[in-house]
């Protein structure tokens, strides 16, 4: 039977409202309530410090003489696509404190016809995700949320039954604009023909004077920023290969930075991992930038050689080891690992007097790994869940205040400063002008070597943009634990 011809001769007004927010004001114990009814363009809502804007009106109605019906049985390639029924909104923090905020979403038990019946929520698909900017800065992220998934299987509810989508923090002067998509599964009965989806959504917001912290692990740690002198805020001019972003790192000798991939109670040593910071990054080249977690496990592999020659695309360490056998051995946390672009661009190491391994500064070397230039027609990137740290994560992890100061000069101070310092270890610097790739030197420099010879080893990656905080605080007694 066609889903489409039945779902038009057959479906009634099929309805997303949505109803506002509900606020809990600084020192007050009561709420706020905003109920919108209009279905008006770019309509606002204010209350306090928090606005929000409905972009395309508050009710999105699907016409049964419509071809273009967008709350179909239709495929996850569809639904998220073009075809599923999109609504927006934004909401916007105009005061000076963050704010946390849980985006809900319910059946409207008021619109219902007396003898109409809900879809199921286990029928209907959603993706969700969100853009966050913020008008004092560069600061951007673009998160998916949940992607195509039924609202049903959410387990994540508030104290009055509703399913919870995401529960974050918005920052002062921060935009957050929203972006969900409903369409209904390809495999839904036949009986959902005739029911109705009446489905409200509702933005809760808390002020609190002791900062309450999201639970996005992302957001969680640029919260944290503004608390913890040990998360510096970097902000990096557009090199050859990537944009202008702003990251956070953490930096100093013994940061509270320690996660766990594991599930004891007490964390065993090759199950800890250190936050390296949170960094805009691509799925692949020309995709948009996330704002992701990027981790680094916190003891060795055996020492280990490149292989024959600095493509560390082909190289046996890369394709073997780090995306082989110890991606592998993550088992289930595999799944928190997302793909990545990495940059492999390079400078000379030697010719070059800036870039040479006695003058060579943290901004030079972040410019030099997305630049352009290759060794011998080698890729400028790749995509990967797995590489290693590049050899500006270690220099910038003394601070921002060394960022221009040459690296070699300032070898002590790494040694006494920087929580990344190890032995002798690979990094993901290349270089343009030799077979070879740099690596960070036992006495607290950068030095470069032939990629036959072995050296420590530390697999690097990056989390999935929604991967949550769960419990801890970072210290090696109670590191951070995560979850989906």
């Amino acid at each position: 039977m066609n889903y489409k011809k039945v779902f038009k001769r057959e479906t009634k007004m099929i309805a997303l409202a949505v109803i506002g927010m509900a606020i809990v004001l600084i020192g007050g114990s009561y709420a706020l309530f905003f109920k919108v009814n209009n279905n008006t363009n770019n309509q606002i809502v204010e209350a306090g410090s928090l606005v929000i804007r409905y972009d395309n009106g508050n009710v999105i109605t699907v016409n049964e003489d419509d071809d273009s019906n967008c709350l179909l049985p239709m495929s996850e390639s569809e639904g998220s696509g073009d075809s599923g029924c999109k609504f927006t909104l934004s909401v916007h923090n105009t005061g000076t404190l963050p704010m946390n905020y849980q985006l809900l979403i319910y059946n409207d038990q008021e619109s219902i016809p007396s003898d109409g019946t809900f879809v199921d929520h286990n029928y209907i698909r959603h993706s969700l995700s969100k853009k966050v900017s913020n008008r004092n800065t560069s600061d951007e992220a673009n998160i998916v949320i949940n992607d195509n998934k039924l609202i049903g299987s959410i387990t994540e509810h508030n104290q009055d039954n509703k399913t919870i989508l995401e529960t974050s923090m918005i920052h002062a002067n921060e935009t957050i604009e929203f972006t969900l998509k409903l369409w209904i599964d390809e495999t839904a009965p036949l009986d959902v023909i005739g029911q109705y989806v009446y489905l409200k959504l509702d933005v809760s917001g808390e002020v609190d004077e002791d900062v309450q912290i999201s639970s996005v692990f992302s957001d969680y740690l640029v919260s944290l920023a503004q608390t913890d002198s040990s998360i510096e805020r970097f902000e990096q001019i557009a090199s050859q290969q990537t944009k202008e972003m702003v990251e956070y790192r953490f930096v100093g000798n013994q940061p509270h930075n320690y996660v766990c991939l594991g599930k004891e109670e007490t964390c065993e040593a090759d199950h800890l991992y250190r936050i390296i910071g949170v960094m805009p990054t691509q799925n692949e080249e020309n995709e948009s930038y996330n704002r992701r977690v990027k981790l680094i496990k916190d003891t060795s592999l055996e020492t280990q050689a490149f292989g024959e020659n600095n493509n560390i695309v082909t190289s046996s360490l890369n394709a073997t080891v780090l995306n082989g056998s110890y991606l592998t051995s993550l088992g289930e946390y595999e799944s928190f690992i997302d793909d990545a672009l990495w940059y492999i661009g390079g400078s000379s190491t030697e010719e070059d007097a800036m870039t040479s391994y006695q003058t060579i500064t943290p901004d030079l070397l972040y410019a030099s790994e997305r630049s352009t230039s290759v060794f011998s027609n080698q890729p400028k990137s790749y995509v990967s869940k797995v590489g290693l740290m590049y050899g500006s994560d270690y220099a910038y992890s003394i601070g921002t205040r060394y960022r221009t100061n040459k690296i070699y000069d300032n070898r002590q101070v790494y040694t006494e400063n920087s929580w990344l310092k190890e032995g002798n270890e690979w990094t993901f610097s290349t270089s343009s002008s030799a077979n070879e790739i740099r690596y960070i030197h036992n006495e607290g420099y950068i030095h470069h070597s032939v990629t036959t010879n072995s050296m420590e080893v530390r697999p690097t990656f990056y989390l999935k943009a929604n991967i949550k905080k769960i419990s801890g605080n970072g210290t090696l007694d109670q590191p951070y634990r995560l979850g989906l």
